[in-house]
């Protein structure tokens, strides 16, 4: 006989053993389940590393919705478990009268609870995440290829803040409330689960990170058991106690690279749809670490008027050293040969300032040219416009005529200004208006003058009535 056939006869005859010392009060099997435990970043950014290391990044801040969005993780390895729940269920159809269809009718229960404590003067707790429903659907997230997460339902989750203590229990059922049954069971084994902490429940303040600290999940343990129901004999309930391995996160000062764009054609600016192509931020770049920035996700961007096409970023590589690093990156611009362009005009006085609005009146309409073309400045009908402050005189073009060459055109028209000269008033001959002299102090003195002649005129008016 096949040592594999007498392994499997050997197995059988020790489950029918076990059946046989079967007793009405209910037994246990305890099972190894090993437990995993770290730490993870909700956004799979890479702030948390598999060394263990917690990245600085300058784009996070201390409220709850821009802040270190920090996971707790336990991963269970499960192949333990399912050894003895399929021994179990040998055993089980080795009964008389026991029969797969029989089997897979069967209702199973369980209960599971984790705890673990944090470092709670790092780690800050949102509320109103710590609960079943958040709870639940991160632990299907963590278990993508598995149905049994979905058997595995949570009935309360709490976390105290002041302790730093975390807690969480979840019982063996479907969604809709109703008994996992053997069927489900054997089709759902997988030999890891992960159960995790809600997503957001817990963040890192910006303000919190203090490079070269070390901040701990500590005492993480998992215990439960899983049965048949309305069944009692010496295999079941299989039990499981465990605990995890201490979370330790060393924050570590990261560095950033920065990206610009920049138009290699003078006097043009980079269209909109060219900047909207600027790669973001790097950030949590460690020292030593070597950058060398995207290409981007398009090269060639048509214009209005032409193409942009990347020249290539300055510098092409970089390595972190203690310090941010930036790069430049070019484009130059090929102008279509039937492009159009904007003829504009302006007027300014000869020291390069604004005219006056009446000169509006004689300023051209703007217009169009084709690339290559030769343009001239219109003619306007007067070259004199009178204003009552003086004359203004047309004195030409800064340029004229201008060759459209990539760019809008704008012919500059230069006035020069002659204030009239207002005659003074005349105040007939021999006058102050004509003297030259001011006529303030004058009539000041006139003033004194008449005032002194009146007070000796009451002088001598009192001298001659005293007399008689």
């Amino acid at each position: 006989m096949k040592p594999l056939a007498t392994s499997a006869i050997a197995m059988i005859a020790a489950a029918g053993l076990l059946l046989g010392t079967a007793s009405s009060a209910q037994a246990a099997t305890p099972v190894t389940i090993s437990v995993a435990a770290d730490a993870y970043a909700l956004d799979d950014s890479g702030q948390i590393t598999g060394s263990n290391e917690f990245l600085y990044d300058s784009a996070k801040g201390d409220e709850a919705s821009n802040a270190y969005q920090i996971a707790y993780r336990g991963t269970l390895n499960m192949r333990s478990l399912w050894s003895s729940y399929r021994l179990f269920k040998v055993a089980w159809l080795f009964s008389p009268g026991n029969n797969q269809a029989e089997w897979e009718r069967k209702t199973f229960s369980g209960n599971w609870d984790i705890a673990f404590h944090v470092d709670n003067t790092v780690v800050t707790s949102d509320p109103s995440f710590v609960d079943c429903t958040a709870l639940q659907s991160e632990i299907e997230a963590q278990n993508p290829d598995t149905g049994l997460s979905r058997f595995i339902r949570c009935t309360s989750v709490s976390y105290d803040d002041a302790s730093g203590q975390y807690n969480a229990q979840f019982i063996l059922m479907n969604e809709d409330g109703s008994k996992v049954t053997g069927k489900q069971l054997d089709s759902n084994q997988p030999n890891i689960l992960r159960l995790t902490t809600p997503a957001q429940a817990f963040y890192v303040k910006q303000s919190a990170f203090e490079a070269g600290k070390t901040f701990e999940m500590t005492q993480p343990s998992v215990n439960g058991e899983m049965r048949m129901d309305a069944f009692f004999h010496s295999m079941m309930p299989l039990t499981f106690d465990a605990v995890g391995n201490d979370v330790s996160l060393t924050m570590v000062n990261t560095y950033d690279a920065s990206f610009e764009f920049v138009s290699n054609a003078p006097g043009r600016a980079l269209s909109a749809d060219v900047q909207a192509l600027l790669p973001p931020t790097k950030t949590m770049l460690v020292d030593g670490s070597t950058v060398q920035p995207p290409v981007p996700a398009l090269t060639s961007v048509a214009d209005t008027q032409g193409t942009w096409t990347f020249a290539g970023w300055t510098p092409n590589e970089s390595v972190i050293t203690g310090a941010n690093v930036s790069f430049v990156g070019a484009w130059d611009f090929t102008v279509d040969p039937d492009a159009q362009f904007n003829v504009t005009y302006r007027f300014v006085d000869t020291s390069g300032n604004p005219v006056p609005p009446q000169l509006a009146s004689v300023q051209p309409l703007s217009g169009t040219a084709t690339q290559g073309d030769t343009v001239q400045a219109a003619t306007f009908p007067s070259n004199d416009v009178n204003t009552s402050a003086g004359t203004w005189s047309f004195a030409g073009w800064q340029e004229n005529p201008i060759v459209v060459d990539g760019l809008d055109i704008e012919f500059v028209g230069v006035w020069s200004f002659s204030k009239t000269v207002v005659p003074p008033i005349d105040g007939g001959s021999g006058g102050l208006a004509n003297s030259g002299a001011e006529p303030q102090p004058l009539l000041i003195g006139a003033g004194i003058l008449a005032l002194l002649s009146g007070a000796l005129v009451l002088a001598t008016s009192a001298r001659t009535a005293r007399r008689r």
